[in-house]
């Protein structure tokens, strides 16, 4: 009995044993093959960025010491090679043109024979490349980067050729995986076993040999395919598994990521079921207890460790935040000091690049840390959702460049005018979704529907985005808002992003109660839709006017009513200091100012403004600093001005920056290098009266000044006091005058031209406007003849930049934007597209200047002014003598006069005498009176 009770539990047990083994094997191993693979997957990609990044390193190097070439003169080439070679990573550096090497230095001298490398060919035709390693005919193993020079010249670097293996030999994963890269034929150029590199493995070919690599041969034949994915396969009696990606910017590279199976989890969990078997059949029903409770304890561990994951990298990235900080503004400082030469300021540079570079992966990866980990937190403001569709299209629509693209906005007028809500980060998911439709679009067109639905007290507010670009395949849709990764990257390596964007964009999305869904077929397009809920301010919506003029891309035309009910304050008191290179941008700047009866002096540089704050005399209460100029740009003055002028006016003054680049994140960037506000170009007149209101204004001088000087405020705006609304200057023309009509009607006949834009700006002053055009007609010809010949792109696009601000100050809208695209091709250092369109832009901005020259001519003859044949020549004189004595005031007085008449004649020295006085420039005003009146 004992026996065959015995055998029956001993059946039971064994059938126990049995079933659990073969569930809990089927069950847990499926879940763990996932995180395994997910693991592999994560790995891959993280080490593909970090090999990629490392080879953008490589070439930006090899960038540098080329851009010092181009500065260096031929005797100087062999030591400036020498030196690199000797301090850097090369075994030599050469320069080829057309014909062969020109100069090098380090081993034997190259071959010719390079000139019909594919990679060489390449790099004539402007790319910067890596080939991958290859050997000599001396025996050697090398690498070498390629990158185009000016006047059609090639650098080629040569280096140690197991340089990439070295790079990932390091890294480890469990106990013996690692890493190793194939390029586009096979051949193993990166792996720890350096002899896998030096023997050319090629498991392709091995496998065409020896049946025994088939599955490694399978696995590589995919690589360099540019396929993602995992494959099992076994090399010397091992089973292992591989997530392999392809290394985006490389010439067909592909990495992959092996481990033997047996250091899996996958593989101790089987171990520990079948010693979990043998305890079953052992104690039965009690041991299977304590067998499940052990079973339970992978997953634990695997949950600790994604949480610890999770928290490694949001400690991480505010912890590398902080240092970055500090190498990126420190180096920045160096960098500006103008002391530092040499490898030192080369060095320098490239800390700075690469700190920018990596603050932007960090900010993407704390942003995504903060989300998973339920700590990002919106910030609800009120703002104006015109104002917010209107600065993301201009921030974007720059990324269309030359590409054939029509872009088209379709805004419906019921959607509410003002939201309460996170307009920073709405922002940065529009633009995100708008920035990908023009990245990945080639041709064709994009449009942007934007509409509201309300829902009780609350509105969803709907984006839609569809463009005819490359398209998504069915099979990455699922992983398209994944952390970590592109899909398509092999179709995608030259575009560039860190792969963060959508997951941001998604987890901001429903961290906003919405989401954001997509369409795709591959090849013909996608179509991305945004919905969110924001609650409303009022009951006010856009209106069909504003619907409109943004759908035709005019929305500044639906401000102007705005801008004409403005009420600017009268201070006289006040005085403001103007620097721009640009003569032009001055005269606007005045005209912008002058409303507000205040002093404006304008000067031309940095190192003038700092003279003019060192002598503290006259004592401004602002100074408006334009950003990009020549020599010492504004943010190097702002910084001589704070920390260089030792007094408490220097260190207080307020300073406003003006930039004609409208960037998110430019105002943390200057409020960060002393300034107080920031205003881009063309300027907002909402935004500068802002801005007046808040620096330059003080009420409390202005209620002294009206006890003691009641004149100085009688019959003048005063935003404080509503019965002044319809006030204004005797001098100002309203919109509907007959001599604005008039003008009006004239500038029809300019192509791209809209003249209220220009108007606006000055209040609606012809006169004022008249100052400005004068400027223009005088100042541009020779701005033009500056880039005719194009010799550094830097100063090409400090011009350019110059021209654009002033055009679209006037309202030149097609040659601005000419400019525009000018400006950003020579910034990134496009000199093809740049001599093939330089020429023609010269040929729109001349036509424009003689259009101008035209209106003018029609707007004067139009004037109230009385008519005389030239100048008077005693208003000449007093002028001389008051210019030689230095007398503004009498300067003031005495050019006033002659403007008080039109002239038949006068060479355009009327505006050209208020222009210089406006600037102090009296030995210019001495030296032509003084020829002339002689």
């Amino acid at each position: 009995m004992r026996i065959k009770i015995m055998l029956i539990i001993s059946s039971i047990v064994l059938v126990i044993t049995a079933s659990s083994l073969v569930l809990s094997l089927s069950f847990s191993q499926g879940r763990f093959w996932e995180t395994v693979r997910n693991d592999l997957t994560v790995s891959a990609e993280l080490a593909s960025r970090m090999v990629s990044r490392e080879l953008e390193v490589l070439k930006r190097d090899v960038q540098i010491i080329g851009t010092q070439l181009a500065f260096t003169g031929e005797a100087e080439t062999t030591e400036r090679l020498r030196y690199h070679t000797s301090h850097g990573p090369y075994l030599s550096l050469a320069v080829f043109d057309s014909q062969g090497w020109v100069d090098f230095y380090g081993r034997a001298a190259p071959s010719n024979s390079y000139l019909e490398n594919e990679y060489m060919k390449r790099a004539f035709s402007g790319e910067t490349c890596i080939s991958p390693p290859e050997w000599e005919s001396g025996g050697d193993l090398v690498l070498r980067i390629w990158a185009p020079l000016e006047g059609n010249r090639v650098l080629v670097a040569t280096m140690d050729g197991l340089s990439i293996s070295r790079m990932v030999s390091d890294i480890r994963i469990w106990e013996t995986g690692n890493i190793f890269i194939v390029d586009r034929e096979g051949y193993v150029i990166a792996n720890m076993r350096e002899n896998w590199v030096t023997e050319k493995y090629n498991y392709i070919h091995m496998g065409e040999i020896d049946d025994k690599y088939r599955t490694p041969k399978e696995m590589v034949s995919r690589m360099i395919k540019g396929e993602t994915g995992i494959a099992y396969f076994d090399i010397a009696d091992i089973d292992r598994i591989a997530s392999f990606i392809p290394v985006s910017d490389t010439d067909g590279w592909s990495l992959g990521v092996v481990v033997p199976i047996a250091e899996t989890p996958v593989s101790q969990i089987r171990q520990v079921l079948l010693s979990s078997s043998f305890v079953f059949l052992s104690f039965g029903i009690i041991a299977a207890f304590f067998a499940a409770n052990s079973i339970a304890i992978p997953y634990k561990k695997a949950a600790d460790a994604n949480e610890a994951k999770s928290r490694f990298l949001a400690n991480m990235s505010h912890e590398m935040r902080t240092p970055l900080n500090a190498i990126i503004g420190l180096s920045e400082l160096e960098l500006g000091d103008g002391d530092l030469s040499g490898e030192i300021y080369d060095n320098t540079e490239k800390i700075y690049n690469s700190g920018i570079t990596l603050l932007g992966i960090i900010n993407d990866l704390l942003d995504i840390s903060k989300i998973e980990s339920g700590k990002f937190e919106l910030v609800p403001v009120e703002y104006d959702i015109p104002s917010l569709i209107n600065d993301t299209v201009n921030l974007n629509i720059v990324r269309i460049g030359s590409k054939p693209i029509k872009f088209r906005l379709h805004v419906e007028e019921n959607i509410p005018a003002k939201f309460l809500g996170d307009e920073l980060r709405i922002k940065q998911v529009f633009n995100n979704l708008l920035s990908n439709a023009f990245k990945y679009t080639r041709e064709g067109s994009v449009d942007w529907y934007l509409s509201a639905q309300r829902e009780g007290d609350k509105v969803w507010l709907q984006s839609r985005i569809q463009d005819t670009g490359i398209g998504i395949k069915g099979e990455d849709l699922p992983k398209l808002f994944s952390e970590y990764g592109q899909v398509d990257t092999k179709s995608n390596r030259k575009i560039e992003g860190t792969g963060l964007g959508l997951a941001i964009s998604r987890g901001m999305a429903r961290l906003m109660g919405g989401d954001i869904t997509v369409e795709s077929e591959y090849g013909k397009g996608s179509v991305f839709t945004l919905r969110i809920l924001q609650e409303p301010i009022g009951t006010e919506t856009i209106g069909k006017n504003t619907a409109e003029n943004l759908n035709l891309f005019n929305y500044t035309l639906q401000r102007r009513t705005r801008n004409q009910k403005l009420i600017r304050a009268w201070i006289p008191y006040a005085s403001v200091l103007v620097v721009d290179d640009v003569a032009i941008n001055l005269d606007v700047a005045r005209g912008m100012l002058k409303p507000y009866g205040m002093t404006v002096d304008c000067v031309a540089s940095g190192p003038a403004a700092i003279e003019r704050i060192r002598g503290g005399k006259p004592k401004y209460n602002a100074v408006f600093m334009d950003h990009m100029m020549p020599g010492m740009d504004g943010i190097e003055a702002t910084r001589i001005i704070r920390k260089e002028i030792n007094t408490d006016y220097a260190k207080n003054i307020p300073v406003i920056a003006l930039t004609a680049d409208a960037i998110i994140g430019n105002d943390k960037l200057f409020l960060s290098k002393g300034f107080q506000a920031f205003l881009t170009k063309p300027i907002d007149i909402m935004q500068l009266d802002s801005v007046i209101t808040h620096w330059v204004r003080n009420k409390d001088l202005e209620k002294e000044l009206k006890e003691k000087s009641p004149e100085l405020f009688v019959g003048k705006p005063n935003p404080d006091n509503t019965r002044f609304q319809e006030k204004r200057d005797s001098n100002t023309a309203l919109p509907n005058s007959e001599r604005y009509a008039s003008l009006i009607e004239a500038s029809k006949s300019i192509s791209g031209f809209d003249i209220t834009m220009g108007l606006e700006l000055v209040d609606n002053d012809i006169e004022s406007w008249l100052e400005v055009m004068h400027s223009f007609i005088v100042h541009t010809p020779a701005l033009l003849d500056s880039i005719r010949s194009i010799e550094k792109l830097t100063e090409y696009t400090i011009t350019v930049h110059g021209i654009k601000g002033s055009c679209y100050s006037l309202g030149a809208q097609t040659v601005g934007k000419k400019a525009e695209d000018l400006e950003h091709k020579s910034r990134a250092g496009d000199m093809e597209f740049v001599r093939n369109n330089n020429s023609d832009f010269i040929a729109q901005a001349e036509k424009l200047v003689d259009d101008f020259r035209a209106l003018v001519k029609t707007a004067e003859k139009e004037s109230d002014k009385a008519l005389k044949s030239a100048p008077d020549k005693d208003l000449l004189a007093k002028i001389l003598d008051a210019a030689a004595g230095y007398d503004m005031e009498g300067l003031e007085e005495f050019i006033g006069k002659l403007e008080q008449y039109r002239y038949e004649k006068d060479d355009d020295l009327v505006p050209w005498l208020r222009e210089q006085g406006n600037r102090s420039e009296f030995l210019a005003i001495q030296e032509r009176l003084a020829k002339m009146l002689k």
